[in-house]
């Protein structure tokens, strides 16, 4: 319960915390907040006005409504466009990214979700997908593929494939030429073989050279695509490799469409993340 005289206070109510809006005090209506994932769905009124009960609930689909908002879906289909369909491939990198699309079109892989940013850690230590925090590197793939399942299993969260993390680039790649109208050469240039434009790689400009929090340098609707290099799974080589390049990379050698499988004691490993996606 709150009564009318409190100035300013972070109450619990029912076990939900309420925040009343100092802002508002000198006026005729107190304005409550309730906390995020609740909703309010009663309010009772006792004392003659002077108190005020309010019961809300714990919404069902916000952990739905989180996916939809960080993890953003791929349309395979989309990928059938002509600027990927009828390109001609001029290098090898964009060879194995046209490749890889038409592969999966022929073989029906389904539309698949794709997290706006780079993994970190919550201040409650799990993982989390949001803005303005630094990204979770250093960790093997060992690592990464038990914090992927775990993640939401459900959507069978997962470390992407080679194959998936290429259809993602050719969306890129679209997004380049429909959006911001490049030349379909241009689009599958900077995508497949000089990145300095979509991350943040040494060879950026105005590159920090170091870490950036996630929500940097967002293309489309993705963010962090250099400043960590991304660990996919290999579907032919049955092994875990290495995707895209970081900020210590020139765009040029590591650019997003370059893979190499993971070695032994690899020191790369401390400049990537895990590349989680999730089913629709």
């Amino acid at each position: 319960m709150l009564s009318c005289d409190i100035i300013y206070s972070d109450v619990f109510i029912n076990g939900y915390g309420f925040v009343l809006k100092e802002e508002t005090m000198n006026s005729r209506v107190l304005t409550f907040s309730v906390p995020k994932g609740t909703k309010a769905t009663r309010v009772e009124i006792e004392n003659n006005g002077r108190i005020v009960k309010i019961y809300c609930e714990k919404l069902m689909n916000d952990s739905n409504q989180k996916i939809e908002n960080c993890f953003p879906i791929i349309e395979i289909g989309k990928t059938k466009a002509d600027e990927i369909m009828n390109f001609e491939p001029k290098t090898d990198r964009q060879k194995a990214v046209k490749e890889a699309t038409m592969r999966a079109i022929n073989e029906g892989i389904m539309d698949f979700r794709v997290p706006i940013y780079s993994p970190s850690l919550s201040y409650s230590n799990e993982i989390t997908f949001e803005k303005g925090k630094k990204p979770l590197v250093g960790k093997d793939e060992n690592f990464w593929v038990k914090v992927a399942k775990e993640y939401n299993p459900e959507k069978n969260s997962r470390i992407g494939t080679e194959t998936e993390y290429y259809v993602f680039l050719a969306t890129l790649i679209l997004f380049l030429i429909e959006k911001k109208g490049l030349k379909a050469d241009e689009a599958w240039t900077e995508v497949c073989d000089y990145s300095e434009n979509l991350g943040n790689f040494f060879d950026t400009k105005g590159g920090t050279h170091e870490f950036e929090l996630t929500g940097s340098r967002p293309v489309d609707k993705w963010c962090d695509l250099g400043n960590t290099r991304k660990i996919i799974y290999n579907e032919e080589a049955k092994k875990y490799e290495l995707a895209g390049g970081s900020y210590a990379n020139l765009s040029f050698k590591h650019p997003l469409a370059n893979t190499r499988l993971i070695r032994e004691k690899d020191n790369m490993i401390y400049e990537s993340t895990g590349w989680i996606i999730m089913d629709v």
